[in-house]
Formats: structure tokens, C-alpha cells, sequence
């Protein structure tokens, strides 16, 4: 499965990113050619979820020095890699124009009315998304973990349509509504959606340790991938990421206070 290899190998995208900039060189030994086989690698999943964490990387590599010219230059690069992407790569176009169509409505979930407009994945992906923001309307704690599945028999409203799975294709995922933001969403409901971007802001280095701040990253970009696609709590060693980004911000206050009582 590329978007599982994706998930997996993502902290070690942006280590292999990161290990570019020549401050970090005392703390990462990955040579040149081994960036190359990563990247290579990660581009040839084709995964789309792969690529957006790809730029997410970068943004994280360079938040410390983003000026008006990196911003420009990021802004007008994205597109001309975007192009470049939907050109090479028939699943990342695929994928692509199912979600603009479904996001824009001119691809319409309708049961009554299948059609094999949508890429499967994407449409799977929506759909769950529409079930978890009408559970999480209705209740907006949530209805507790594990109980996606009793919401999608609720909400969901698509019964058959094509999905490149078979005709029963559109249930999968049923426990795990196809990514983690889905989840959370209808499991936990708005609050618990807002206490996970709380906790991810109050625990996001914006300075200090280098080495600190490469662990708490690259964990960021685990989490930002999983929120994207994989839906299930413990996958792919989902709470040693949460840990290392919520102690790696700890250890980066000592490390802070350490400095400025030494500076003092």
C-alpha cells in the first residue's frame, strides 16, 4: 500500500530534508545520495498524501527563516511542482481532480445516482468526512472512541456507488473513518478536534535545541500525516510520536531556562 510506506517513512522524509541545511549537520549523518533514495523513493509511492507531507516538511524546515522572499518563492514554486506532479503522475491527477470535484460539488454523492466520476480513495476519504461532521454536529463531544462505525450506519447516506472496490467498496474503513481528523472528529466531536490543534500548538518548538526541535518535527509531520490518512490510534507507532513531540517540547524548556540561568 504506497500511502502506508508514506505514513511510515515520513519522519525520516523530513530528518533526510532537514539534514540538507548545514546547521544540522552535527546531528544527522545522511549523506547526499541516501536523500536522494528517500526522496526517490517517497516519489515513486505516488501517493497524494505523500506529497502534501513532502511541502509540509518544507514549511516546517524553513519556519524559523521564512521572509518575504521564501514565501514568494515557496508561493510561486508550488504551483509549477503541483503542474509538474499532475503531469507525471495519472494516480496524484486522478486523485487530485476527485477531490476538487467533490470538494466543489460538481461530483455529488448521491446514492440514487452512482456514477464513476470519483477516485475510490478520495470518495471513501469524503464520505467519512461528511459522516464525522454531521455526528460531530449532533454531538459535539463526540460519541466516544470506537463508535465511527454506529455513526457511519447513522449518516451515511451513499449505499452503492462505484468505488473501484466493489460494490460494497464504500464501507471500508468503517472503524476507521479513513483518516485520524475523521476520527477524531466523530469520536471526540469540535472540542476534541480543538484540544488537538491546542496541544499541537502549545507543544510545537519554535526555537531552541536543534536536536530537540528535528525530534518534535519530525514527530509534527507524523502526527500531520496520520490526521491526513491513517485512522486507527496505535497504527504505525502512533503514541511513541505523540510522546517524543509532547517530551521534546519539555526537555526544550529546561534546555531554555538552562541557557538563560547560565547567560544570567
Amino acid at each position: 500500500e504506497p500511502a502506508a510506506f508514506a505514513i511510515v517513512i515520513a519522519p525520516v522524509v523530513y530528518l533526510a530534508l532537514a539534514s540538507l541545511k548545514s546547521e544540522n549537520d552535527n546531528f544527522l549523518n545522511i549523506k547526499k545520495y541516501e536523500v536522494f533514495a528517500i526522496l526517490l523513493a517517497y516519489f515513486l509511492t505516488q501517493s497524494s498524501t505523500g506529497y502534501i507531507t513532502i511541502f509540509f516538511a518544507l514549511i516546517l524546515i524553513n519556519s524559523k527563516q521564512i521572509n518575504f522572499k521564501k514565501a514568494f518563492l515557496i508561493i510561486s514554486l508550488t504551483p509549477v511542482l503541483l503542474f509538474s506532479l499532475y503531469t507525471l503522475s495519472t494516480k496524484f491527477q486522478d486523485r487530485l481532480d476527485s477531490s476538487i470535484g467533490l470538494l466543489t460539488g460538481k461530483i455529488i454523492l448521491d446514492s440514487s445516482n452512482p456514477t464513476n466520476e470519483a477516485n475510490g480513495s478520495s470518495l471513501i476519504l469524503f464520505n467519512h468526512f461528511i459522516v464525522a461532521q454531521k455526528n460531530a454536529s449532533a454531538h459535539w463531544f463526540g460519541t466516544g472512541p470506537g463508535s465511527h462505525h454506529l455513526a457511519f450506519e447513522r449518516y451515511n447516506t451513499l449505499r452503492i456507488h462505484y468505488t473501484g472496490y466493489g460494490k460494497n467498496g464504500i464501507v471500508l474503513n468503517l472503524h476507521d473513518a479513513s483518516s485520524l481528523f475523521n476520527r477524531i472528529l466523530s469520536e471526540f466531536g469540535y472540542i476534541g478536534v480543538l484540544l488537538v490543534f491546542i496541544f499541537i500548538y502549545k507543544n510545537f518548538i519554535k526555537s531552541g535545541s536543534n536536536y530537540l526541535q528535528l525530534i518534535n518535527h519530525s514527530s509534527l509531520v507524523m502526527l500531520f500525516i496520520m490526521l491526513l490518512r491513517g485512522g486507527h490510534y496505535f497504527l504505525f507507532a502512533l503514541p511513541f510520536f505523540i510522546l517524543n513531540y509532547y517530551y521534546s517540547c519539555q526537555f526544550n524548556k529546561q534546555y531554555t531556562l538552562t541557557l538563560k540561568v547560565k547567560q544570567s
